[in-house]
């Protein structure tokens, strides 16, 4: 069944709730603090407002995929396609979406991923 993932930002914060709906069911997503962003990207202009960015993302990506570890190309463009939408201040993304993107990324590659 698809699922649909919705992050509200957490007033006077940058913080936000990520919750998944799955049918009738809504549970939490939970942002891991300790997460480090890829090493590659990481640099002096990396800001907060970046770090929860991945952090969201790897979040949405390991719930959707069922796994701890993602591949490091996945996480970044993944990231990079969301970035717009995580800005907002409530924003929601569909399964069928992320399975979209993720093809986008197999494509642009010119190789089959495991993400």
């Amino acid at each position: 069944m698809p699922n649909t993932y919705h992050g509200e930002r957490i007033p006077g914060t940058i913080h936000y709730r990520i919750q998944v709906a799955e049918g009738t069911k809504l549970r939490s997503l939970v942002l891991s603090p300790s997460l480090q962003p890829p090493e590659s990207i990481t640099g002096t202009s990396f800001l907060i407002r970046d770090r929860l960015l991945y952090t969201m993302s790897h979040a949405v990506l390991t719930d959707y995929l069922d796994k701890q570890t993602i591949d490091e190309r996945t996480w970044i463009g993944f990231t990079r396609q969301v970035e717009s939408l995580f800005s907002e201040d409530f924003w929601i993304l569909h399964s069928d979406r992320i399975a979209s993107i993720l093809q986008s990324l197999v494509e642009e590659s010119g190789s089959v991923s495991n993400f």
